[in-house]
Protein backbone atom coordinates (compact mmCIF):
# COMPACT_ATOMS: atom_id res chain seq x y z
CA UNK A 1 0.00 0.00 0.00
CA UNK A 2 1.11 3.75 -1.06
CA UNK A 3 0.39 6.49 1.55
CA UNK A 4 -1.07 8.42 -1.67
CA UNK A 5 -3.71 5.60 -1.39
CA UNK A 6 -4.97 6.60 2.00
CA UNK A 7 -5.11 10.56 0.77
CA UNK A 8 -7.26 12.86 -1.78
CA UNK A 9 -6.87 16.37 -2.01
CA UNK A 10 -9.91 17.36 -0.03
CA UNK A 11 -8.55 15.27 2.82
CA UNK A 12 -5.60 17.74 3.55
CA UNK A 13 -5.81 20.97 5.30
CA UNK A 14 -3.24 23.32 4.05
CA UNK A 15 -2.63 26.61 5.75
CA UNK A 16 -5.33 25.75 8.78
CA UNK A 17 -6.18 28.16 11.11
CA UNK A 18 -7.30 26.35 14.47
CA UNK A 19 -7.64 28.60 17.74
CA UNK A 20 -6.95 25.51 19.75
CA UNK A 21 -6.33 21.89 19.80
CA UNK A 22 -10.40 20.92 20.24
CA UNK A 23 -11.46 22.78 17.13
CA UNK A 24 -8.05 21.49 15.04
CA UNK A 25 -9.28 17.83 16.07
CA UNK A 26 -13.20 18.74 15.39
CA UNK A 27 -11.82 20.06 12.22
CA UNK A 28 -9.57 17.45 11.29
CA UNK A 29 -12.64 15.10 11.81
CA UNK A 30 -14.58 16.36 9.49
CA UNK A 31 -12.20 16.40 7.18
CA UNK A 32 -11.47 12.45 7.84
CA UNK A 33 -14.59 11.72 7.22
CA UNK A 34 -14.38 12.43 3.41
CA UNK A 35 -11.49 9.24 3.09
CA UNK A 36 -13.31 6.36 1.83
CA UNK A 37 -12.33 3.84 4.47
CA UNK A 38 -14.70 6.22 7.06
CA UNK A 39 -17.13 6.46 3.94
CA UNK A 40 -17.62 2.69 3.71
CA UNK A 41 -17.67 2.34 7.83
CA UNK A 42 -20.60 4.30 8.30
CA UNK A 43 -18.71 5.89 11.10
CA UNK A 44 -20.01 9.46 12.24
CA UNK A 45 -18.24 12.43 12.77
CA UNK A 46 -19.52 12.25 16.35
CA UNK A 47 -18.26 9.17 16.83
CA UNK A 48 -14.77 9.62 15.61
CA UNK A 49 -14.52 12.70 17.50
CA UNK A 50 -15.12 10.54 20.56
CA UNK A 51 -12.76 8.19 19.70
CA UNK A 52 -10.02 10.71 18.91
CA UNK A 53 -10.68 12.60 22.96
CA UNK A 54 -10.48 9.00 24.77
CA UNK A 55 -7.49 8.66 23.18
CA UNK A 56 -6.22 12.17 23.98
CA UNK A 57 -7.33 11.35 27.50
CA UNK A 58 -5.02 8.81 27.76
CA UNK A 59 -2.08 11.01 26.89
CA UNK A 60 -1.46 13.55 24.50
CA UNK A 61 -0.71 12.56 20.95
CA UNK A 62 1.73 15.37 20.55
CA UNK A 63 5.28 13.64 19.86
CA UNK A 64 7.43 16.78 19.64
CA UNK A 65 9.48 18.09 16.89
CA UNK A 66 6.37 19.97 15.80
CA UNK A 67 4.44 17.56 15.10
CA UNK A 68 1.09 15.94 16.39
CA UNK A 69 -0.32 12.41 15.72
CA UNK A 70 -4.00 12.20 17.04
CA UNK A 71 -5.39 8.84 16.18
CA UNK A 72 -7.74 6.19 17.35
CA UNK A 73 -8.50 2.39 16.72
CA UNK A 74 -11.89 1.68 15.45
CA UNK A 75 -13.83 -1.45 14.85
CA UNK A 76 -15.93 -0.76 12.19
CA UNK A 77 -12.80 0.34 9.77
CA UNK A 78 -11.98 -2.23 7.30
CA UNK A 79 -8.92 0.18 5.66
CA UNK A 80 -7.00 2.82 7.79
CA UNK A 81 -8.60 6.43 7.00
CA UNK A 82 -5.72 9.98 6.66
CA UNK A 83 -5.95 13.84 7.37
CA UNK A 84 -3.30 15.79 7.14
CA UNK A 85 -3.28 19.47 8.64
CA UNK A 86 -0.38 21.85 7.91
CA UNK A 87 -0.81 24.64 10.23
CA UNK A 88 -0.52 28.50 8.72
CA UNK A 89 0.45 29.35 13.04
CA UNK A 90 1.86 27.26 15.32
CA UNK A 91 -0.42 25.57 17.70
CA UNK A 92 0.69 26.28 21.78
CA UNK A 93 -2.03 24.72 23.60
CA UNK A 94 -1.64 21.15 22.01
CA UNK A 95 0.27 19.58 24.33
CA UNK A 96 3.74 17.36 23.31
CA UNK A 97 6.86 16.05 24.62
CA UNK A 98 9.15 18.24 24.13
CA UNK A 99 6.96 21.22 24.79
CA UNK A 100 7.34 22.62 21.53
CA UNK A 101 3.92 24.07 19.82
CA UNK A 102 2.45 21.91 16.74
CA UNK A 103 3.41 22.73 13.31
CA UNK A 104 1.92 19.58 11.09
CA UNK A 105 -1.11 17.06 12.53
CA UNK A 106 -1.44 13.86 11.31
CA UNK A 107 -5.10 12.04 12.04
CA UNK A 108 -4.96 8.40 11.20
CA UNK A 109 -8.27 5.95 12.17
CA UNK A 110 -6.49 2.27 12.01
CA UNK A 111 -8.50 -0.86 11.93
CA UNK A 112 -8.69 -2.32 15.33
CA UNK A 113 -7.52 -5.61 13.47
CA UNK A 114 -4.09 -4.05 12.26
CA UNK A 115 -3.53 -1.01 14.75
CA UNK A 116 -0.05 -1.51 13.74
CA UNK A 117 -0.52 0.12 10.23
CA UNK A 118 -1.02 3.72 12.31
CA UNK A 119 2.88 3.61 12.71
CA UNK A 120 3.88 2.69 9.40
CA UNK A 121 1.83 5.71 8.43
CA UNK A 122 3.49 7.88 10.87
CA UNK A 123 6.67 6.85 10.21
CA UNK A 124 6.26 7.99 6.04
CA UNK A 125 4.71 11.31 7.45
CA UNK A 126 7.38 11.49 9.89
CA UNK A 127 9.76 11.24 7.29
CA UNK A 128 8.66 13.69 4.86
CA UNK A 129 7.40 16.45 6.92
CA UNK A 130 10.95 16.51 8.71
CA UNK A 131 12.75 16.99 5.45
CA UNK A 132 13.58 20.19 4.36
CA UNK A 133 13.16 20.18 0.88
CA UNK A 134 10.03 18.45 1.50
CA UNK A 135 8.76 21.07 4.24
CA UNK A 136 9.55 23.87 1.81
CA UNK A 137 7.66 22.67 -1.32
CA UNK A 138 4.55 21.52 1.06
CA UNK A 139 4.23 25.36 2.47
CA UNK A 140 4.80 26.81 -0.77
CA UNK A 141 1.87 24.58 -2.28
CA UNK A 142 -0.94 26.76 -4.00
CA UNK A 143 -3.54 24.60 -2.76
CA UNK A 144 -3.82 20.76 -1.12
CA UNK A 145 -3.77 19.26 -4.74
CA UNK A 146 -0.21 19.89 -5.07
CA UNK A 147 0.75 19.02 -2.12
CA UNK A 148 -1.51 15.45 -2.80
CA UNK A 149 0.79 15.61 -6.42
CA UNK A 150 4.06 15.92 -4.09
CA UNK A 151 3.20 13.42 -2.09
CA UNK A 152 2.32 10.66 -5.08
CA UNK A 153 5.43 11.75 -6.99
CA UNK A 154 7.67 10.62 -2.92
CA UNK A 155 5.53 6.96 -3.70
CA UNK A 156 6.43 6.20 0.05
CA UNK A 157 5.07 2.71 1.09
CA UNK A 158 3.24 1.65 3.85
CA UNK A 159 3.72 -2.42 4.36
CA UNK A 160 5.80 -4.49 5.47
CA UNK A 161 6.81 -5.35 9.47
CA UNK A 162 7.25 -2.67 11.69
CA UNK A 163 10.59 -1.34 12.16
CA UNK A 164 12.87 0.03 14.94
CA UNK A 165 13.03 3.34 13.18
CA UNK A 166 9.31 3.47 13.15
CA UNK A 167 9.10 3.15 16.61
CA UNK A 168 12.55 4.52 18.23
CA UNK A 169 12.10 8.14 20.53
CA UNK A 170 14.56 10.60 19.95
CA UNK A 171 17.73 10.14 22.75
CA UNK A 172 16.69 13.41 24.45
CA UNK A 173 19.32 13.09 27.05
CA UNK A 174 22.72 11.75 27.01
CA UNK A 175 26.34 12.30 28.86
CA UNK A 176 29.39 13.16 27.57
CA UNK A 177 32.71 10.14 28.96
CA UNK A 178 33.97 13.52 30.56
CA UNK A 179 31.56 14.55 32.51
CA UNK A 180 32.01 14.27 36.54
CA UNK A 181 30.35 11.56 37.77
CA UNK A 182 28.89 13.37 40.85
CA UNK A 183 27.31 15.73 38.12
CA UNK A 184 26.23 12.63 36.20
CA UNK A 185 24.54 11.34 39.17
CA UNK A 186 22.52 14.30 39.98
CA UNK A 187 21.42 14.89 36.78
CA UNK A 188 19.80 11.48 36.97
CA UNK A 189 18.33 11.97 39.93
CA UNK A 190 16.72 15.51 38.88
CA UNK A 191 15.09 13.92 35.97
CA UNK A 192 14.44 10.56 37.03
CA UNK A 193 15.95 8.61 34.81
CA UNK A 194 17.10 5.38 35.68
CA UNK A 195 19.72 4.67 32.46
CA UNK A 196 21.41 7.19 30.02
CA UNK A 197 23.35 6.95 27.13
CA UNK A 198 27.29 7.91 26.87
CA UNK A 199 28.44 9.73 23.52
CA UNK A 200 31.43 11.49 22.16
CA UNK A 201 31.38 14.38 20.15
CA UNK A 202 30.05 13.06 17.01
CA UNK A 203 27.15 11.32 18.51
CA UNK A 204 28.83 7.63 19.07
CA UNK A 205 27.43 5.70 21.98
CA UNK A 206 30.48 4.15 24.17
CA UNK A 207 28.13 3.38 26.63
CA UNK A 208 25.60 3.70 29.25
CA UNK A 209 25.38 4.69 32.52
CA UNK A 210 22.59 3.01 35.02
CA UNK A 211 21.19 2.85 38.67
CA UNK A 212 21.47 -0.63 38.68
CA UNK A 213 25.25 -0.77 37.55
CA UNK A 214 26.18 2.61 39.79
CA UNK A 215 24.95 0.29 43.07
CA UNK A 216 26.59 -3.02 42.08
CA UNK A 217 30.04 -1.19 41.91
CA UNK A 218 29.66 -0.35 45.39
CA UNK A 219 29.13 -3.38 46.67
CA UNK A 220 31.45 -6.35 46.78
CA UNK A 221 31.21 -9.16 44.52
CA UNK A 222 30.49 -11.89 47.33
CA UNK A 223 27.20 -10.30 48.35
CA UNK A 224 25.76 -11.77 45.56
CA UNK A 225 25.88 -15.27 46.79
CA UNK A 226 24.61 -13.91 50.39
CA UNK A 227 21.23 -15.26 51.58
CA UNK A 228 21.16 -12.16 54.01
CA UNK A 229 23.01 -8.99 55.13
CA UNK A 230 22.15 -9.13 58.31
CA UNK A 231 25.12 -10.42 60.42
CA UNK A 232 27.17 -7.61 58.79
CA UNK A 233 24.45 -4.72 58.91
CA UNK A 234 26.85 -2.54 59.92
CA UNK A 235 29.08 -2.62 57.14
CA UNK A 236 28.86 0.49 54.97
CA UNK A 237 29.53 -0.53 51.30
CA UNK A 238 29.41 2.86 50.00
CA UNK A 239 31.44 4.90 52.15
CA UNK A 240 34.59 3.68 50.10
CA UNK A 241 32.97 3.92 46.96
CA UNK A 242 31.94 7.65 47.13
CA UNK A 243 35.29 8.24 48.42
CA UNK A 244 36.78 6.86 45.43
CA UNK A 245 34.52 7.51 42.88
CA UNK A 246 33.89 11.04 43.39
CA UNK A 247 36.68 11.94 41.13
CA UNK A 248 35.89 9.52 38.49
CA UNK A 249 34.04 10.64 34.90
CA UNK A 250 31.19 9.16 33.05
CA UNK A 251 33.45 7.11 30.62
CA UNK A 252 35.58 5.77 34.12
CA UNK A 253 32.25 4.38 35.40
CA UNK A 254 29.87 3.24 31.85
CA UNK A 255 28.46 0.06 30.97
CA UNK A 256 29.88 -1.35 27.76
CA UNK A 257 27.66 -4.34 27.68
CA UNK A 258 25.20 -2.47 26.11
CA UNK A 259 22.86 -3.41 23.57
CA UNK A 260 22.37 -1.49 19.86
CA UNK A 261 20.39 -1.99 16.70
CA UNK A 262 20.19 -0.99 13.23
CA UNK A 263 16.70 1.19 12.04
CA UNK A 264 15.55 -2.21 10.02
CA UNK A 265 14.95 -4.28 13.22
CA UNK A 266 12.30 -6.19 13.89
CA UNK A 267 9.67 -5.87 16.93
CA UNK A 268 10.52 -9.33 17.41
CA UNK A 269 14.25 -8.65 17.68
CA UNK A 270 13.41 -5.77 20.03
CA UNK A 271 11.53 -7.46 22.46
CA UNK A 272 13.76 -10.68 22.49
CA UNK A 273 16.85 -7.77 23.62
CA UNK A 274 14.33 -6.09 26.08
CA UNK A 275 12.13 -9.43 27.19
CA UNK A 276 14.54 -12.11 27.55
CA UNK A 277 17.82 -10.66 27.25
CA UNK A 278 16.66 -7.73 30.03
CA UNK A 279 18.37 -5.07 28.17
CA UNK A 280 17.09 -2.24 29.92
CA UNK A 281 17.60 -0.21 26.57
CA UNK A 282 17.82 -0.50 23.23
CA UNK A 283 20.37 1.93 21.02
CA UNK A 284 19.04 2.12 17.16
CA UNK A 285 22.58 3.12 15.42
CA UNK A 286 23.80 4.27 12.25
CA UNK A 287 27.20 3.75 11.66
CA UNK A 288 27.93 3.57 15.67
CA UNK A 289 25.99 7.22 15.64
CA UNK A 290 22.90 7.05 18.13
CA UNK A 291 19.87 7.82 16.50
CA UNK A 292 16.77 6.77 18.75
CA UNK A 293 16.48 5.09 21.91
CA UNK A 294 13.80 1.74 22.52
CA UNK A 295 12.88 0.90 26.04
CA UNK A 296 9.67 -1.04 27.53
CA UNK A 297 7.96 2.38 27.78
CA UNK A 298 8.31 3.04 24.28
CA UNK A 299 6.81 -0.39 23.34
CA UNK A 300 3.70 0.16 25.81
CA UNK A 301 3.15 3.63 24.50
CA UNK A 302 3.51 3.00 20.56
CA UNK A 303 2.41 -0.84 20.33
CA UNK A 304 0.20 -1.79 23.17
CA UNK A 305 -1.51 1.50 23.83
CA UNK A 306 -1.78 2.53 19.93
Amino acid sequence: MHLVNLLKPEQIMLRATPANKAELLSSMVECIVKSKAVKNSGLSASSILNAINEREKAGSTGIGGGIAFPHARLPELENPGLCIAVLDSQLTDYGTADNLPVQYAFMVLAPEKTPAIALKIMSQLVKIFTKKDSVKVIEQAADSKEVYDYIKKLDAEVHGSLKAKEIMRPPRLTVSPSDPLPEVTRFMAEKQIHVIPVVDADNHILGEISCEHLFQLGIPDFFSRLKSVRFICEFDPFEKYFHDEAMSTAGDVMYKNFCTMPGDATILEIVFALSIKRYPKIYIVKDNQLQGVIDRSTLLEKIINL
